[in-house]
């Protein structure tokens, strides 16, 4: 716990840095409210990194989203636009949960209302800075209330918000898709947490499955029947053939942490990168790997514990 300026005694925001060998605190600033709390980072550069999140006021004013900037010294608070001004029900003030940047003048930011709640339609949480303010590009606001939980820049004239919303009986996917101009939603058939994009014809997002942006529409990739309430809060790419998924499961009455490995194609005899072709990279790891494994070795092709001749021939004949 730490007192902010205002007296407010509990939770403030952590920011820690990896310096190569170990994590280090930073000196981040206290907001004058209390329970301020950090969602999502996005590190343009050394010097130019932005954090995402809210704080709770103690005045009677709508709760605040926070962008913080770090400029490679010292961290900076920089205005947001209050898109909501509720301060006194489920779904009130405003909070921001992720951010994806195309270059240090062109970032985009979404989230909700403050301390986890969804955002009241009409009200829109997405916000752009343009290099010298941020300002609120509202989208489509579907249902009674909804969260925008992800954003995926993949170019000015491309870009995706994702999460959820509600009617009044039942939950939906929410994707949003910004041509340059404007927002559309776009069907999906689950809610979203988290994108990895390829390109603007290869996306995928998670959530309470593993979905698919072909360039047409959103399908199901893989989904997770035997697993009880498996949802997944965040993905990851290893390369273009390996993705990564973490959530959460019920096993019983027990909540437990959850994670998948998705191939999103089988990988091909010989392709030791992982990069959808046997070429000569994958030669080069074979020869770079030459001899006993250790450990596991992708370049150990017939898993025998030695890359050998039988591995470079497998490549070989696999060459594309």
């Amino acid at each position: 716990n730490v007192q902010g300026p205002a007296g407010f005694l509990g939770s403030h925001m952590l920011v820690m840095h990896w310096d190569g060998s170990s994590w280090i605190v930073m000196n981040t600033p206290l907001l004058d409210g209390g329970g301020d709390i950090l969602f999502g980072v996005e590190a343009i550069a050394p010097n130019d990194v932005w954090f995402f999140g809210d704080s709770l006021n103690q005045t009677g004013s709508p709760d605040l989203a926070i962008a913080l900037h770090y400029n490679g010294s010292s961290f900076s608070f920089v205005p947001v636009p209050s898109v909501n001004p509720d301060v006194v029900t489920f779904g009130d003030g405003n909070g921001l949960r992720a951010g994806s940047a195309l270059a240090t003048n062109d970032v985009w930011a979404v989230g909700a209302a403050s301390d986890g709640d969804s955002m009241p339609a009409p009200h829109s949480q997405i916000q752009h800075w343009n290099g010298s303010t941020w300002q609120n590009i509202p989208g489509p606001s579907p249902g009674v209330w909804h969260d925008l939980n992800a954003v995926v820049a993949i170019a000015p004239n491309d870009v995706w918000a994702g999460g959820d919303y509600f009617d009044g009986t039942t939950y939906h996917g929410l994707a949003l898709h910004y041509d340059g101009t404007s927002w559309t939603q776009v069907p999906i058939p689950g809610g979203v947490s988290d994108f990895v994009a390829f390109a603007s014809n290869d996306i995928y997002a998670a959530g309470g499955a593993i979905m698919h942006w072909d360039g047409a529409s959103w399908t199901i990739a893989e989904a997770f029947p035997q697993v009880d309430s498996a949802t997944q809060s965040g993905l990851t790419a290893a390369g273009p053939c390996e993705l990564w998924t973490g959530g959460r499961q019920f096993i019983g009455s027990q909540i437990l942490n959850f994670t998948a490995h998705f191939q999103p194609v089988e990988i091909m005899p010989g392709d030791v990168t992982g990069d959808g072709i046997v070429n000569v990279s994958d030669l080069l790891a074979v020869i770079s790997a030459w001899g006993t494994c250790v450990n596991q070795c992708p370049a150990d092709l017939n898993s025998d514990g030695v890359v050998n001749i039988a591995d470079l021939l497998t490549v070989i004949s696999n060459w594309s």
